[in-house]
């Protein structure tokens, strides 16, 4: 016998500084992907609205640009210039300013009041975009052992991700 298995789903795209629009307060779940949380000025705000926002248990699922990427550092040593971590994007003749975040910083001084944190690992740690796009056959294994490496320094990668459960 099969089971009739259905699902609904509500889908919100906003800026998150709007959060405040929505009508409902019963979400289980939000997510925040490629650095969309290092362009909000007030994350402490970001964090208490979401709390109210997502059911108890509910899941947020923060992926952010670190401080630190151990893939451009280095490639910044071989070239013999290092340098500092660009805070900036130009985005269509846009200058948007990003904040970069340790994720155990991120954590506790924004979201620990409200949130569990469940996991942390980075992306990219050793994965390099231009080296996986230049040597494909290279990828798996890269991706493999950034995975690993991830797990183990998650504020070496390029990018970090969050799991976070509300209380």
């Amino acid at each position: 016998a099969s089971m009739d298995r259905s699902l609904t789903i509500e889908a919100h795209v906003l800026p998150a500084e709007r959060l405040n629009e929505l009508d409902a307060r019963d979400f289980d779940g939000a997510i925040s992907t490629f650095g969309g949380l290092n362009t909000i000025d007030d994350l402490a705000q970001l964090a208490a609205e979401l709390h109210t926002r997502l059911k108890p248990g509910g899941r947020l699922i923060v992926h952010a640009l670190g401080t630190f990427c151990f893939w451009q550092w280095s490639a910044a040593i071989v070239r013999g210039r290092p340098r500092r971590r660009g805070i900036n994007t130009d985005f269509g003749g846009q200058i948007i300013q990003h904040r970069l975040y340790n994720p155990d910083n991120l954590w506790r001084t924004h979201f620990a009041s409200y949130f569990d944190r469940r996991s942390v690992y980075a992306l990219s740690v050793v994965a390099a975009p231009s080296v996986v796009k230049r040597w494909p056959p290279l990828s798996r294994g890269l991706f493999t052992l950034d995975r690993i490496i991830g797990r183990i320094f998650p504020s070496a990668g390029d990018f970090f991700v969050m799991d976070l459960r509300r209380r």
